[in-house]
C-alpha cells in the first residue's frame, strides 16, 4: 500500500511539474489543439474568435511565449521574488484573459506580430455572443518587441492589464465606454 501511494504521490508531483513546464494559465478551460497554429495554452472557448480575427487581419500570427527574448525574466516571474512578487508559474507574457472592462465576463487578450520588430496587442471582448460572426476587437498601436501584458495578482485589485517592459510599472489599459480603452502610462499602478 505505501509503495502505490508513494508511486502515485511521484505521478502527481511529475504531472504538475509538466504543467508548470507548459505554462498553464490556471484558468481551468481546455485548451486549443495542438496544430491549429495558435499556442497550446489559449483556452478553447478563446480560440475561434482569435482564429476569425487573423484570419480577417491577414499577414499577423499570435506571438507565443517561445518567441520571447525573456527566459530570464520569465524565470524570475515564473519562480518569484520574496514575499511582494509571489511564484506565479502561469504566466504569459502574449496571453491574458480577465474581465478588462469590468461586465462581468471575461475577455482575452493576445499579441500579435506581422514580421516587423514590432507587436501589437489585441483585447477581445468576451460579452458578445459567440455566435456572431463578427467579433468586437480593441487593437493597440505598434510597441516595441519587448513589451509584455500582465493581468491580476500580485497586482493590487481592481485588476487592470497592464502593457509594457518587463520590470516596470507598464501603461494600464484603462476601459471607457462601448469597449474603447485608452492607454495610461502616467498613472503608476
Amino acid at each position: 500500500m505505501a509503495a502505490r501511494t508513494r508511486q502515485w504521490m511521484g505521478n502527481g508531483i511529475v504531472l504538475l511539474v509538466m504543467m508548470l513546464a507548459h505554462g498553464s494559465t490556471g484558468y481551468g478551460a481546455a485548451r486549443s489543439e495542438a496544430g491549429d497554429g495558435l499556442p497550446g495554452y489559449i483556452a478553447a472557448e478563446d480560440a475561434p474568435m482569435i482564429r476569425q480575427w487573423l484570419l480577417a487581419n491577414a499577414g499577423y500570427r499570435v506571438v507565443a511565449t517561445e518567441d520571447c527574448d525573456c527566459q530570464d525574466e520569465l524565470k524570475e516571474i515564473w519562480a518569484g521574488s520574496g514575499a511582494v512578487w509571489p511564484p506565479n508559474p502561469g504566466y504569459l507574457p502574449y496571453y491574458s484573459r480577465g474581465d478588462f472592462d469590468g461586465d462581468g465576463h471575461a475577455d482575452a487578450a493576445i499579441a500579435v506580430r506581422n514580421g516587423s520588430d514590432t507587436l501589437r496587442f489585441v483585447l477581445f471582448n468576451g460579452a458578445w455572443p459567440r455566435e456572431k460572426a463578427e467579433r468586437r476587437a480593441f487593437v493597440t498601436a505598434a510597441m516595441p518587441a519587448t513589451y509584455a501584458m500582465s493581468y491580476g495578482a500580485p497586482r493590487p485589485t481592481p485588476y487592470r492589464l497592464v502593457i509594457g517592459p518587463f520590470s516596470s510599472h507598464g501603461c494600464v489599459l484603462e476601459s471607457e465606454s462601448d469597449w474603447q480603452f485608452r492607454l495610461d502610462c502616467e498613472t503608476e499602478y
